[in-house]
């Protein structure tokens, strides 16, 4: 009994560090994330990205977000890559980011990117919507 006990404490303060927190095309990015209500919810993937720690889990609301610029995920700075936001999850506590269940979250770039190849001529590349350098232990789920 009092092995149980004991495990059912650690059970619970690894969870107690786990956040989840939501974005939403009704919310606004001073807010706290905490609900999924406009006046809880963060408006912007961005904002999503930017706050969240390992072990949290970052609902993003049905609907279609409108970007108007890439995102990068970068959490390390290094000379030569483009410094970004966000943070590496562990492999105890990754970082989840997934539509909330039951609801299709679409990020549509229409705004930023085309479909027209940028960059020096006979090595083009194309425009991103998300750029990840250097994460480790997120997910995406749903998307």
């Amino acid at each position: 009994m009092r092995k149980v006990a004991v495990i059912l404490l650690i059970m619970i303060s690894v969870s107690a560090n786990a956040r989840i927190r939501y974005v939403s095309t009704r919310g606004n990015d001073l807010n706290a994330g905490t609900d999924s209500s406009s006046t809880g919810a963060w408006a912007t993937w961005k904002k999503g990205f930017a706050e969240a720690m390992p072990g949290d889990t970052i609902y993003f609301m049905g609907g279609v977000y409108y970007s108007i610029e890439k995102i990068i995920l970068n959490p390390i700075t290094r000379t030569g890559w483009e410094n970004g936001i966000g943070r590496s999850g562990t492999a105890e506590k990754p970082i989840m980011y997934s539509s909330y269940p039951g609801q299709w979250a679409i990020l549509d770039c229409i705004k930023h990117c085309d479909n027209k190849p940028v960059g020096i001529p006979g090595n083009p590349f194309y425009n991103s919507a998300i750029e990840l350098y250097f994460v480790r232990n997120i997910h995406f789920k749903d998307f």
